[in-house]
C-alpha cells in the first residue's frame, strides 16, 4: 500500500514523499483512513512505527478543509484539534516530529515556538535555547522572532550562561527596538549580572583599541 491509497490530499503526500518515506507504516495505514472517515480510533504501536504522523496528518487534512458555519471577519474561533501528552518533554518531541514533515506549514511558525516553549516549562533550557535560536533561524521574518530571542536569553539565563543570555537580550533589545519583548529585554540587561557581561564587553573592545 502506499500513501496515494489513503485518501490523503496531493500536497501532504508530496511533503512525506518528498522526506523519503515511500510506504504507509502499519499503523498509519490502518489509522489514516479510519480518522479521515471520522471514526473514533485508539491506537498503540512501538517508538519509531510512524505513531505522530498516522494522527498529524489526517489532522491536517481535516483542518484544511472548509467548515460549514465558520466564523469570518477575522474572529476568533474555537480549537479544532488538541494533542495531549503525558510531558511537556513529549509534546516539545510531537512538534519537533510535525516540523520535520511540515516546515513550510502555515502554522509551522506558532509550532516552532511552542517547542521552545515546552523545553522552557520543562526547565530544560539547553534544548529551550537551541529551539528559540533555530525558530529565528528558520523563520527570521516572522512576528514572534523578537520573543524567541527574548526567550533565547531566559533560558540562557537560567542555565547560568550569562554571556549567551546577554547576547540574545541585546540582539532583542537593538533588531526589535519597537516590540514588546524588546521592553523586557532592556529591564533584564540592567540585571547586576547583565551589567557585569555589559562591561567585559566594554573592556574588551578598549583592549582591541
Amino acid at each position: 500500500m502506499s500513501f496515494t491509497q489513503l485518501g490523503l490530499r496531493a500536497e501532504l503526500i508530496e511533503a512525506v514523499v518528498s522526506k523519503g518515506y515511500a510506504q504507509p507504516t502499519p499503523i498509519q495505514s490502518q489509522a489514516i483512513p479510519a480518522i479521515l472517515e471520522g471514526r473514533d480510533l485508539m491506537g498503540g504501536s512501538q517508538t519509531g512505527t510512524g505513531k505522530t504522523a498516522a494522527f498529524t496528518l489526517p489532522m491536517l487534512q481535516l483542518l484544511a478543509a472548509p467548515r460549514s458555519g465558520a466564523q469570518g471577519g477575522g474572529k476568533r474561533t474555537r480549537p479544532r484539534a488538541l494533542v495531549l501528552t503525558p510531558t511537556r518533554e513529549l509534546a516539545a518531541q510531537v512538534g519537533e516530529k510535525f516540523l520535520e514533515r511540515f516546515q513550510g506549514h502555515q502554522h509551522a511558525p506558532r509550532m516552532s515556538f511552542r517547542v521552545g516553549q515546552c523545553y522552557y516549562k520543562s526547565k530544560q533550557y539547553a534544548k529551550a535555547s537551541q529551539s528559540f535560536d533555530r525558530f529565528g533561524k528558520v523563520f527570521p521574518d516572522d512576528a514572534l522572532t523578537s520573543d524567541a530571542l527574548f526567550w533565547s536569553g531566559e533560558a540562557f539565563r537560567l542555565a547560568a550562561n550569562n554571556l549567551e543570555a546577554f547576547n540574545r537580550y541585546n540582539r532583542c533589545r537593538t533588531e526589535h527596538p519597537a516590540s514588546e519583548a524588546a521592553k523586557y529585554a532592556r529591564g533584564r540587561l540592567a540585571l547586576p549580572e547583565m551589567l557585569q557581561q555589559f562591561e567585559a564587553a566594554a573592556n574588551s573592545l578598549d583592549q582591541d583599541q
